[in-house]
């Protein structure tokens, strides 16, 4: 629901969110929690920003995920996009949640830059061609139980990964999302997208690994239109550095992202995909 605002220049969304509404979300868990997904941001941004500037055709830009949402059993948030405009046809986003029975201190989410776009993705994959490049096969299940071991458990509807190949640097995920989520509403739906960062993880994720691979940001996210159900996630692993002090290191790995249609077209780019690595001490200590 969009909210009156006494500025010109500032766009307000106001919705609630609880797993009995949304119950696709209990099946994305961290460290045995329900945590919204990274991807969930991006949507929320997209679809106000849809509406404020009347194209589903944006950029996103300087995205930062800075604190997970913890989504208790019987838990219901309130929800804000803020969308303020900086100059012409430039404008930023802010995503915040308010706890119930807290009527003071609201969390900043997610926030970045975001605009029109008229980026025409005339190059087209051929994903025969690339199958064959990135040969070897990972079942699908296999990297589920990696992950859960890992500290991240996708359940159900979040298990959209049904093919994956790899090679050195570079993985191609096939993402159905569940005939159950399939809402025109959403420009992404969050799975899909979710979907798409997990492919990173058959590149990155190591057998009994304790640590989890989390979003934290993400330079550039250009999208075409609305996503279809069935895509392809076409991966590329760029570069690794460390951050924090030195007693507590933390890698942080980027990754380059197409998504594709089944025939090929390309849908979105994502350029630098920020995946830090975290423990569960880290994860519920550090803000993110």
């Amino acid at each position: 629901m969009r909210l009156l605002s006494a500025s010109e220049n500032e766009f307000i969304f106001n919705s609630f969110v609880s797993v009995d509404d949304i119950s696709y979300l209990k099946d994305h868990c961290v460290f045995d929690k329900i945590i919204i997904p990274g991807a969930a941001y991006i949507e929320m941004a997209l679809t106000a920003g849809a509406e404020v500037l009347k194209s589903e055709s944006l950029k996103l830009s300087e995205i930062v995920f800075h604190q997970a949402m913890i989504l208790g059993d019987k838990e219901t948030k309130n929800l804000q996009t803020i969308i303020s405009k900086t100059e012409k046809n430039k404008y930023r986003f802010e995503i915040f949640s308010l706890s119930a029975g807290n009527n003071s201190h609201w969390t900043l989410h997610a926030s970045g830059n975001i605009k029109p776009d008229k980026t025409d993705f005339r190059q087209n994959e051929d994903i025969n061609n690339l199958k064959e490049e990135i040969s070897n096969i990972i079942p699908a299940s296999s990297l589920y139980d990696q992950a859960k071991k890992a500290g991240i458990e996708y359940k159900k509807y979040f298990q959209a990964l049904k093919e994956i190949y790899t090679n050195d640097k570079s993985a191609l995920g096939f993402i159905q999302t569940d005939a159950d989520l399939n809402d025109r509403r959403y420009i992404i739906h969050p799975v899909a997208l979710d979907s798409a960062f997990q492919t990173a993880l058959a590149l990155l994720l190591k057998s009994n690994s304790d640590s989890a691979f989390i979003p934290v940001g993400i330079d550039k996210f250009i999208l075409s239109g609305k996503c279809p159900g069935e895509i392809y996630s076409l991966v590329r692993i760029n570069t690794e550095t460390e951050t924090g002090p030195k007693k507590r290191k933390s890698k942080i790995h980027k990754a380059d992202i197409e998504l594709l249609t089944t025939s090929g077209n390309i849908l979105a780019e994502i350029k630098g995909l920020q995946l830090k690595e975290v423990s569960r001490e880290e994860f519920f200590i550090v803000k993110r």
